[in-house]
């Protein structure tokens, strides 16, 4: 029981490191079976589909996905367990970091839920500012359960905007980090943000 909660504390704690930093570098990590690709590893992907994570979803609208498999010129980036990287190249500073983590559990959800919501590390950067922290359904069939945590901070000169949504499947967590300036969000969220929650299938 006391390793249980040891080992819950730690993932809770990787759930919780994900910040501005981690989300400009992108993403990255182990690739998967099944998590599409190319004849041309250079070129973007339009879908994601994985057999090992169980998750298979479309390009949100203006943005191209990247893989370890497809890591285009963003091959540094792929570090850290991060294992998708979807950025907006068409000038817009936007960007979603997929970040996997093996063994998570809804408790574990529930942890990092409760850690945002009282003491968030975030607080700690320039201009922080909660928006927002609930618990929403996301998925194709709208029945996935999972965190969406929003705030504002100051990233170097620019003021940034940052949706995590969090979630658990198949045993395994996953970090969604969506980030754009905070003049530009709330109309990316809408067109593209959603759109991609939204379209996600859970195998």
């Amino acid at each position: 029981m006391k390793r249980a909660l040891m080992t819950s504390a730690i993932i809770v704690l990787v759930f919780l490191s994900v910040g501005l930093g981690a989300q400009r570098r992108g993403g990255g990590g182990r690739g998967g079976s099944g998590g599409g690709g190319t004849d041309n590893p250079n070129l973007p992907l339009t879908a994601y589909d994985s057999t090992d994570y169980g998750i298979k979803f479309p390009a949100p609208p203006d943005f191209s996905i990247f893989t370890p498999q497809n890591p285009g010129r963003f091959r540094q980036v792929f570090t850290g367990g991060r294992v998708i990287y979807l950025v907006d190249l068409m000038g817009v500073n936007a960007s979603v970091t997929v970040r996997f983590l093996p063994k998570a559990t809804e408790a574990d959800m529930t942890g990092f839920k409760n850690s945002v919501d009282s003491t968030p590390p975030q607080a700690k950067l320039p201009e922080y500012k909660k928006i927002s922290v609930a618990m929403i359904k996301i998925g194709a069939a709208h029945d996935k359960d999972a965190v969406d945590y929003v705030y504002t901070a100051k990233d170097k000169d620019t003021l940034t905007t940052v949706r995590q949504v969090v979630f658990v499947h198949n045993g395994n967590g996953f970090i969604f980090n969506c980030s754009a300036s905070e003049k530009d969000f709330a109309s990316i969220d809408k067109k593209s943000f959603q759109r991609l929650f939204a379209s996600i299938e859970f195998k």
